[in-house]
């Protein structure tokens, strides 16, 4: 039985008091033509259940202890049937991309149980030229997007090779915990705490105090003052994002073409990316006639996993970057862009020295503490109060590289994926850069009571990418200030 870290079962807890649905979404279009041999979506069904039967994380199931006690644990779950997890659903002709992306806003919104193993998959066929999309649903209980990717690795290859079937499995007699036996390990784990707390201060007692040092010195320097993302100038975007409906929307880029507009002008892909997004907004709001007060800003997830080991969990920190979409040249909004997302990254990712260990610090937080936190902020969120007030950012944007080389399921190449990011409450849209082999997808997902008009935001990204590809030659140096 497994321990899930603090900040898994937060995920997992948030979703259980219906503060937020922290599932990670998303889909890759395959062509079943590269295979070499017949290849359609029963096959392809067959073969991503012989890859994933292999994952013992994709078996099992969040427990606890009787009474909320305890931390939530993984175990085993004696009734997990494959069939239940990897489905089949075929598109509403004509099989375009708007029939791909209607079948995508429904599948986002249906559920997952908590008391199963949390995630599924589901073949498409259907598609314009007998394409297949194979479309996901994975909880950010078991991990984040990185290591999404890492775990799910199994699935792809380098290469094409001939579809599998999942083995004949004698189902094993799996002994599902007791509430007892849970019972002792919880209270266990809460004695463990008592003790580890003084341990904590003991090694920790310099850090704490080089960080307060830290602190000081920057407020002296730099006057006492709040961060500028929490005086967020709020949107219609910034609202209680409802469950019930959903938009996607995304673009698919060359990936060669766009590293290399990216390095004329000086930057990192995640740098344009951001840019084109921060674009995409400013027409957005433009384009349904409402005035920005000021800059907008995004929360910008950030991955810590060098230091971990394996690839369950999270290890992800988070950011807030102004997007400057009140800076009217691209070049110098790209610049002020890319100065902040480094500045971001860097206080997420302090240089090695003395920090506090903070995931440490979180394990010593008891999980009844998160319980109760979540459980208001559930009863919170079901009063009708002004949310736009309680907004730290306007948008999320997140990058989860994939393979660099072109990847393969069943024989078939991936074409494209199509990102579906989870949304905050009071953040009601999520763009996700993703990239597969040779191609790059900007996709946003949105609450589609608030996101009125999508197709405004991708027309944003054509804009801001094609002026840029028109003055490729200017790099980014020429609009640094004198």
């Amino acid at each position: 039985m497994k321990k899930l870290s603090l900040l898994d079962q937060m995920f997992y807890k948030l979703d259980e008091a219906g503060v937020v649905s922290p599932i990670m979404q998303g889909a890759v279009v395959l062509d079943p033509g590269s295979a070499g041999h017949p290849l359609d979506a029963d096959l392809l069904a067959a073969h991503i259940g012989a890859r994933l039967q292999q994952i013992p994380l994709l078996r099992q199931k969040l427990v606890r202890a009787p009474l909320g006690l305890g931390d939530l644990r993984a175990v085993e779950d004696p009734e997990f049937d494959l069939a239940n997890h990897v489905t089949r659903a075929t598109l509403a002709e004509p099989g375009d991309q708007a029939a791909l992306v209607a079948h995508l806003e429904r599948f986002s919104v249906e559920r997952l149980d908590l008391k199963k193993p949390l995630w599924r998959f589901e073949v498409v066929d259907g598609l314009a030229d007998g394409k297949l999309a194979l479309v996901s649903k994975l909880h950010h209980a078991l991990f984040d997007g990185v290591g999404a990717v890492e775990t799910l690795g199994s699935m792809y290859d380098s290469e094409p090779r001939s579809p599998e079937v999942p083995a004949r499995v004698r189902r094993r007699r799996v002994r599902e915990p007791s509430g007892l036996d849970l019972t002792v390990r919880a209270l266990g784990t809460e004695v463990s705490r008592v003790f580890a707390g003084p341990r904590f201060v003991r090694r920790n007692a310099l850090a704490m105090l080089g960080s307060t040092g830290r602190t000081l010195r920057d407020l002296v320097r730099g006057g006492i003052g709040l961060p500028e993302w929490i005086n967020v100038s709020t949107t219609s975007l910034n609202v209680k994002v409802s469950r019930d409906r959903r938009v996607v929307a995304y673009r698919v880029f060359d990936l060669a073409e766009f590293k290399t507009l990216a390095r004329s002008l000086g930057c990192k892909v995640n740098d344009l990316a951001m840019l084109l997004c921060s674009v995409a907004l400013e027409h957005y709001f433009s384009g349904i006639g409402e005035a920005l007060g000021s800059d907008l800003t995004a929360v910008m997830p950030i991955n810590t996993r060098e230091a971990k080991h394996g690839s369950a969990g999270n290890a992800v920190g988070v950011s807030m970057v102004n997007l400057h979409t009140s800076v009217p040249g691209l070049l110098e909004r790209l610049r002020m862009i890319r100065e902040d997302a480094q500045a971001a990254k860097d206080r997420v990712r302090p240089e090695s020295g003395s920090h506090v260990d903070l995931d440490e610090l979180m394990e010593l937080v008891p999980p009844l503490l998160l319980d109760a936190m979540a459980a208001a902020a559930g009863r919170l969120l079901a009063l009708d109060l002004p949310w736009d007030r309680w907004a730290i950012a306007n948008a999320l944007i997140t990058n989860v590289p994939g393979p660099r080389e072109n990847t393969y399921v069943a024989g078939a190449r991936i074409e494209y994926s199509i990102p579906m990011i989870p949304m905050g409450d009071t953040m009601a849209l999520a763009w996700g850069v993703t990239s597969f082999g040779d191609s790059l997808t900007i996709g946003l997902h949105g609450c589609g009571e608030a996101v009125r008009d999508p197709q405004l935001l991708i027309e944003g990204i054509d804009k801001a990418y094609a002026e840029l590809l028109a003055g490729r030659g200017a790099r980014l140096h020429d609009a640094q200030p004198a």
